[in-house]
């Protein structure tokens, strides 16, 4: 039998994907449960985004009477096995329709077998997709060298990427055969960039666009739902759904048919009960949006000290929260704010996690702006202009992270107070929340336009000014600040 990939695309069956789209702390994932366990002769397919609520999913179902139920990710591996996917697609794959299991799997697990079911080893099965999947995926892969590597993609109309046919049989060796790569003398093709879009490329989920600049190869892998088609019905569970990027690429790119999914389950609404009781803060001025790049300028204190954006409004969230129990995430390269922050650290991608619900405040201090690279792609592919696309891209994030508080307790009547960084993203919360208190900047940060960038220094420049201090502390001198020493020191010494 022929799998997925190797029959090439399916065509989009004439049925429609169904979203489940109500409030954080709604009940949407207990209307699906009571659905499965109102249906025993049936199997299903739930997708979780992590390995705690796949242990919570498994665990309600039981309660629920489903006996059958199997967790399969990497907590519970089956070493019989050499991975987990493999263990998911035999899984999957020897089931009976006569039979009926419940598979619980993790995102990334199901991304990856989908290619590697065909229609009829599907259509038995009801899937629900808990907090979605990844509708794009960005890889810039950055050379000096980009006549070696561009010859091995074609790029069609539109900026459709795929593998050159003469390309093939060595993206095949670096994709699964690393020794025979090196023994035909191309192992400079193992570079990290250039494999990711090859995997990309190669796996066939997504459909990549892109450009081949002089100095980088440039791809977003667009969600192709196709995939998706061979299965009895397809749900995505997910809060705010129809404002969310993976409809938007569903809707613009594929006109895939999306219906609302009908249940008699009867939602509590978190936006209407809890709104009353919601603050909303921001942290940039309003002029300023929320950037990495804006995060790492730099501002001068009264000692004429200079600190980043990041840490300026670190201090500003901790003294405002001081004394309460809150939670907060940042993008990783800021993590180090953790020291001042008093707070419990949350990932970026919080989707499904419950351990913050006592928390009754939130600082959601990250940002998931598109790269300026992948603006472009996203605008025309998506139909977007910039305001649109930077809005969209940032609300799924900033509403799963205020999402994690109490906010999602039903039974807690405590104030919440959630801080985001831009004052378009607290005006969005306010206009989600109905009745919260929108109630201005926190802070009072000066507009950023005219500030520098913090320096990112290579391990190279530690060194040398650890030696640099050193010396001169050794000879009892006095020594340059950091960024005065890279200014008038070390810029002179690379230049020569």
């Amino acid at each position: 039998m022929l799998n997925a990939r190797e029959a090439g695309p399916q065509r989009p069956a004439p049925k429609p994907v169904f979203y489940l789209e109500h409030p954080v702390g709604s009940g949407k994932t207990e209307a699906v449960l009571e659905d499965i366990a109102k249906r025993p002769e049936k199997s299903f397919i739930y997708v979780c985004p992590t390995i705690d609520l796949s242990e919570e999913i498994a665990k309600r179902l039981e309660n629920k009477g489903r006996l059958d139920v199997l967790e399969i990710n990497s907590d519970t591996k089956n070493r019989k096995f050499r991975s987990v996917i493999q263990w998911a697609l035999t899984e999957i794959l020897s089931n009976k329709s006569t039979d009926s299991r419940v598979f619980i799997i993790m995102t990334e697990t199901f991304s990856d077998i989908l290619v590697e079911l065909d229609d009829r080893s599907k259509e038995n099965y009801t899937v629900y997709i808990d907090e979605g999947l990844d509708p794009v995926k960005p890889v810039r892969f950055a050379t000096k060298e980009v006549d070696i590597f561009s010859p091995y993609f074609q790029v069609g109309e539109g900026g459709r990427f795929g593998i050159a046919h003469g390309g093939k049989a060595d993206i095949d060796d670096l994709l699964r055969n690393r020794r025979k790569l090196e023994a035909n003398a191309k192992g400079h093709l193992d570079a990290n960039g250039f494999r990711d879009i090859c995997k990309l490329l190669d796996h066939g989920l997504y459909d990549v666009y892109g450009k081949i600049t002089h100095n980088a190869i440039e791809v977003i892998g667009f969600l192709n739902p196709s995939f998706l088609m061979g299965f009895e019905s397809v749900t995505f569970i997910v809060a705010i759904f129809n404002q969310s990027t993976l409809a938007l690429c569903l809707r613009e790119l594929h006109r895939l048919d999306l219906r609302e999914y009908q249940t008699d389950f009867q939602f509590f609404d978190t936006h209407l009960v809890k709104g009353q009781r919601v603050e909303v803060f921001h942290l940039l001025n309003a002029a300023d949006s929320a950037s990495k790049t804006n995060l790492k300028k730099l501002l001068g204190d009264e000692h004429g000290i200079k600190v980043r954006v990041i840490d300026a409004i670190a201090e500003v969230v901790d003294q405002e929260l001081a004394g309460r129990d809150y939670c907060w995430a940042v993008n990783r390269e800021f993590e180090a704010i953790g020291n001042v922050l008093r707070g419990r650290s949350m990932p970026m991608k919080c989707n499904g996690l419950n351990a913050y619900k006592e928390c009754d405040a939130v600082a959601m201090l990250g940002c998931a702006n598109p790269q300026p690279w992948q603006a472009p792609i996203l605008k025309e592919k998506l139909n977007l202009d910039d305001g649109a696309l930077y809005e969209t891209w940032n609300l799924a994030p900033v509403y799963q992270a205020i999402g994690r508080c109490s906010i999602r307790d039903r039974d807690s009547d405590d104030s919440v107070t959630l801080i985001v960084l831009a004052e378009r993203e607290a005006k969005k919360m306010v206009e989600l929340f109905i009745g919260a208190t929108f109630k201005g900047q926190l802070g009072k940060l000066e507009r950023l336009g005219k500030h520098n960038v913090a320096r990112i220094y290579t391990p190279k420049d530690n060194v040398a000014y650890s030696k640099y201090r050193k010396k001169l502390q050794a000879n009892g001198e006095a020594f340059l600040r950091k960024d005065e020493w890279y200014e008038s020191i070390r810029i002179r010494n690379i230049r020569r």
